[in-house]
């Protein structure tokens, strides 16, 4: 037992610096590609949330693609392959047409988005409400993966699935929102509203985890 947790936490740790890298340079792309498409700050709500949007839909896309398409006509080996030369692709795209940018308008911009930040003590408890949130929303989706697999299974599929479902509701929401955004006049409220929401919700779901067996013998039989 010993050697098997030693060797879960090495393995854990090799991971983790391998994927710590491509994983931050992912994550920067967003709040990157925010501070150019959004001209007006009074839009920047709906501006961004799009831009989330679009972003997520193409994870939506991935994570069910490479499980039902890319995995089962190529393989495995070859699916990190085409990924890895997905990223370089779109990382040389980038860089090629940032270099033809003209610096003194790259320049004029970031000065004028510096210009607009500005971070008081309630928007840094915003910021750090959403890192919560957020850190929340990933320790949900791993504890529905434990759940769901003791029915679906810990195949690729299974994971496939459950990450689709889960950043398709992501995406879903984030739409809706940024088309309403600039209407609302209390945006904090509301946050403060779904985030108890959700939290009221996951505990309201949890006695029926029991029942869940029952649900998918339903399912199966009858559909």
């Amino acid at each position: 037992t010993e050697s098997y947790n030693q060797a879960s936490i090495y393995r854990f740790l090799i991971c983790g610096v391998i994927l710590l890298f491509p994983t931050s340079c992912m994550g920067a792309t967003l709040p990157v590609l925010s501070k150019c498409v959004s001209q007006e700050s009074k839009f920047v709500g709906r501006d961004v949330g799009t831009l989330y949007f679009f972003n997520t839909l193409g994870a939506v896309f991935g994570a069910l693609s490479s499980a039902f398409l890319f995995m089962r006509f190529f393989g495995v080996l070859a699916t990190i392959w085409i990924s890895a030369a997905l990223n370089i692709g779109i990382a040389l795209v980038i860089y090629l047409f940032f270099r033809s940018y003209p610096n003194r308008q790259a320049s004029n911009l970031a000065d004028n988005r510096n210009e607009e930040i500005n971070l008081n003590t309630g928007s840094m408890t915003v910021l750090l409400a959403f890192g919560f949130s957020g850190l929340c929303a990933l320790t949900y989706q791993v504890a529905w993966n434990r759940i769901l697999s003791l029915l679906l299974g810990s195949s690729i599929y299974a994971f496939s699935l459950i990450l689709t479902t889960f950043i398709l509701g992501l995406a879903l929401g984030t739409i809706i929102f940024s088309q309403k955004i600039n209407q609302n006049k209390n945006p904090l409220r509301t946050f403060g509203i779904l985030q108890v929401g959700i939290g009221i919700s996951a505990l309201m779901i949890t006695p029926y985890f029991g029942n869940i067996p029952f649900v998918n013998r339903w399912i199966y039989q009858n559909w």
